[in-house]
Order: C-alpha cells, then sequence, then structure tokens
C-alpha cells in the first residue's frame, strides 16, 4: 500500500501529535524509491522514536529515527538509519545502521551491519566486507563469515568496506553470541555459547561454551573453553 494513502495531505498535515493520534503511529511505506524528496523530508520531521515506519524496500540512502516494521520482507540495498528492525525476513545488501534492536525470522546480510542492541533471529547467515558490528547475537542457526572476494572485485562493496573500514576486519560483537548451530569467521566477541560451535580463522574470542561439539581453528585466538553439561 502506497505510503501517501496513510498520512494526511499536504495541507492538512498538522501537528506531530494530531498524526500519531489519527494514524496510531504507524507509517506504511510501500518502496522508498516511490517517496518525493517532499515526502521524505516530510517523513524524518515527524518520525520519533516511538514511531513505527512500514518499509518493504529501501534503496537510496534515508534516516528513519523511529522502527522499521514489516510482517514479510524487508530489503535494504542502499544505505539506512533506523532505530530499529522487526520483520519476517530481512535482507542487507548495502549499509544499514540500527541504534537499537533487530528482531526477524531469518537475517541475511551481504552488505554492512550495524546493529548497538540485541540481532536476534531464527536463522542468522552474515557475510561481511571488513566491518560490521552487534551488541549480541541470538539466535538457533548462526553463521558469520568475511568476503574477502568481495572487497577484492571493488564495486560498491568495495566502496563501503574503505568508507566504513575496520583495519582488522572483525565483525566485533561487544558482549556475547548465543545459539544451537554456530559457525563464525573473523568475529570478535567475549563470549559464544552454542550447541555445535565452530570458531574459524581469524576469530578473536575470551570464552568458548558448548553443549555437544567444538571446532577451534588453529588461526583463531581463544581464550578459554568449556563444555556444558546438560
Amino acid at each position: 500500500t502506497r505510503w501517501s494513502k496513510y498520512r494526511t495531505g499536504e495541507n492538512k498535515r498538522g501537528s506531530l501529535n494530531d498524526h500519531l493520534m489519527a494514524w496510531g503511529g504507524t507509517y506504511r511505506l510501500a518502496a522508498m524509491q516511490e517517496l518525493s524528496e517532499d515526502d521524505l523530508k516530510w517523513l524524518d520531521s515527524v518520525s520519533q522514536p516511538s514511531a513505527q515506519v512500514v518499509l518493504k524496500n529501501a534503496s537510496g540512502s534515508c534516516r528513519i529515527d523511529g522502527i522499521m516494521n514489516s510482517n514479510e520482507e524487508i530489503h535494504l540495498s542502499g544505505s539506512v538509519n533506523c532505530a530499529g528492525i522487526q520483520a519476517n525476513l530481512l535482507k542487507v545488501s548495502g549499509s544499514c545502521n540500527v541504534s537499537g534492536d533487530i528482531a526477524a525470522e531469518t537475517i541475511t546480510t551481504s552488505g554492512i551491519i550495524h546493529c548497538q542492541g540485541l540481532m536476534n533471529a531464527e536463522n542468522i547467515s552474515i557475510t561481511f566486507t571488513n566491518t560490521g558490528s552487534a551488541e549480541s547475537i541470538g539466535g538457533s542457526n548462526i553463521q558469520i563469515i568475511r568476503s574477502d572476494s568481495q572487497i577484492k572485485s571493488g564495486g560498491i562493496f568495495h566502496f563501503l568496506a574503505k568508507t566504513f573500514n575496520n583495519p582488522d576486519g572483525f565483525f566485533d560483537v561487544k558482549d556475547s553470541i548465543e545459539g544451537d548451530m554456530i559457525l563464525l569467521e573473523n568475529v570478535s566477541t567475549k563470549s559464544v555459547t552454542g550447541r555445535v560451535v565452530t570458531i574459524g580463522p581469524g576469530c578473536d574470542i575470551d570464552h568458548v561454551s558448548y553443549i555437544e561439539s567444538v571446532s577451534i581453528s588453529p588461526e583463531a585466538g581463544v581464550g578459554a573453553v568449556d563444555q556444558i553439561m546438560m
């Protein structure tokens, strides 16, 4: 549904409080490229942390102070800054900066993603260039690997990697990673806990806890390892 159908007219926009009362604090967007420059300016002016933005596709550059929310799929192929994301399926092939949490059934990224809160999904597959981060990650199946081929090939991924460069080439998880099946490469974090854990080359992890099995590359740095007895 076109977002313009869910907002008041040009001459009837009124105050932010009037709009939130009338529309329940939800802004519905079909696709970011459908919006005019005036639409984007108005959306930015009324967005606030308590508001939600329902968005299916974003392929330009946008900043949303509210939460992006969709019962279906959100595909971000441009540069997006927002307060949080809730979706069934989240695909990121551009650059995404989230100041809060990300919650989805499936998260797939091949660009750059920074999440200052919890990244939580049943299935998480992150292929990053030379940077990426999250406060913590939780899920069932978690895979985080670095794709050096994207950096070498140039193009948009090379540009993004240079722009948001992490000289160590880590995906940095500030706190912890917890899941069932976990595969990590070039990941830096304090703690990893899972049923079956594979720590690949380039990782820097303080503590690993596993239930069934653990595999650690000789090219990884791991402080302590222990098995959780069920």
